[in-house]
């Protein structure tokens, strides 16, 4: 944590999925997906309920709620560890 003139401002690599993207998962596996196994840090329920709606998240914010001093984080990048695996194996 660095502490600012404005405050007290964090910084670190977060994991970010939403919900319809697990579940997505486990309908093209044929079995239910728990979302553990993705290990995220924090859980989405868009209210777009769209599968792979975070490959659209990539440069954008995402707000956790509507007030002005609502937590937001920036979406830098997509998690390439999980993509490579996805290539190693074959899939898209």
């Amino acid at each position: 944590m660095m502490q600012l003139n404005h405050g007290i401002f964090d910084e670190a690599s977060i994991s970010v999925i939403a919900s319809d993207t697990v579940r997505e998962i486990g309908r093209l596996a044929g079995r239910s997906a728990d979302v553990r196994r993705f290990r995220p840090n924090i859980v989405v329920r868009s209210t777009r309920a769209v599968p792979f709606e975070e490959d659209q998240w990539l440069g954008g914010v995402l707000n956790f709620g509507e007030a002005d001093d609502a937590p937001a984080v920036t979406v830098t990048m997509r998690d390439v560890r999980c993509g490579h695996r996805r290539q190693r194996r074959g899939l898209r």
